[in-house]
Formats: C-alpha cells, sequence, structure tokens
C-alpha cells in the first residue's frame, strides 16, 4: 500500500489506538474561552519578563497546521477560527504557537501528543509566556485531541494547484492557502 491509502491506514490506526487507551478520537466537550487572536491582542505588547511565571490560564482550540518535535518537548502551530482578522503582531492572522513540555503535562495528555499529525484539532490550556526569540507563546497545561483527521492536509508548499478543485472543495484551499 502507498500513497494516500498509506496516510489514511496510519491515521486510522492512531485513532484506534486512541479508542484503545480510552480516549473519544472525536470528542466536543471542550470549552473554548480565548481565540488565538484575542490572546495576541491581550500579551503581544508585553515582554518576556513581565509574562514569566503568569497564573493566567487560557483555553484555545483549532487545528494543528506545522509541528516541531524535539524529544521531550514541541512547538506546534494552531489555527482556529480568528484566521479571518488582522492581528496586531503581523504574525498570520488567527494562528499561535504552542510549547508542549513532557514534564508539565499529565502523562494522558503527553500520550495524546504522541499521536497527533498536522490536521489535528486539538484543545489546549495554558499560560502566555515569550520564547527566546521573542516569540508570544502558550505555554501547555493541559492538552485534548478533540477530532483526528483522516485524510493529510494538501501540501504546504504548491497548496491547491487544480483550479476546479479549489473552488469545489473550498474548505481545503482555505486550510491549505
Amino acid at each position: 500500500m502507498s500513497g494516500p491509502d498509506r496516510f489514511f491506514e496510519q491515521r486510522m490506526e492512531k485513532a484506534q489506538d486512541l479508542r484503545e487507551m480510552g480516549i473519544d478520537p472525536y470528542a466536543n466537550d471542550f470549552k473554548v474561552d480565548t481565540r488565538a487572536l484575542d490572546f495576541i491582542r491581550l500579551y503581544h505588547e508585553q515582554d518576556k519578563e513581565s509574562l514569566e511565571g503568569s497564573e493566567q490560564r487560557h483555553a484555545l482550540a483549532g487545528r494543528v497546521v506545522a509541528v516541531n518535535k524535539m524529544g521531550k518537548a514541541a512547538f506546534i502551530r494552531l489555527q482556529d477560527s480568528s484566521c479571518d482578522e488582522i492581528a496586531p503582531n503581523g504574525e498570520p492572522v488567527g494562528r499561535i504557537q504552542i510549547y508542549l513540555r513532557r514534564d508539565e503535562l499529565p502523562e494522558a495528555d503527553f500520550a495524546q501528543y504522541k499521536k497527533l499529525d498536522i490536521g489535528d484539532i486539538i484543545g489546549v490550556s495554558g499560560s502566555p509566556m515569550k520564547t527566546r526569540t521573542g516569540e508570544l507563546t502558550v505555554q501547555v497545561k493541559s492538552f485534548r485531541l478533540l477530532t483526528k483527521s483522516l485524510r493529510p492536509l494538501p501540501e504546504k508548499w504548491h497548496g491547491l494547484t487544480d483550479v476546479e478543485t479549489r473552488y469545489r472543495q473550498r474548505y481545503l484551499d482555505l486550510i491549505a492557502n
């Protein structure tokens, strides 16, 4: 088996693994209290030192558009429903970076993270922080997979090139571009 069928089978296996772990891969009970754009508006002007040790918690949810795994930690780009508005920091609109550390997450949450793919929809709860490069980030305290994506998203660099597909499957065009 090769190509898209292989990806589909792998993602089906991950969804089944989640079910066996007692996790619903299609949960609908997560409560969002902050959108990515609102989070950016609240904290983009604050410096790293003022955010350090912040106890303010926010619950965000969105689609995973990029994952950078680094052993016991990871940076994930999350895109949510605020993607049609303008962000004050000039970042891609409706996208926020989240930071996960194995040491700061419950074991069950980290197990869900291990089954993560680009295109999945996740919910996170965490506090604001700025990275060494000064990028506003959500430091995750709890993580939850809300929807397992079974089909891969269109390729990042080329997107959807077929005009007919872009019109017929507008949802894919909006995700990819």
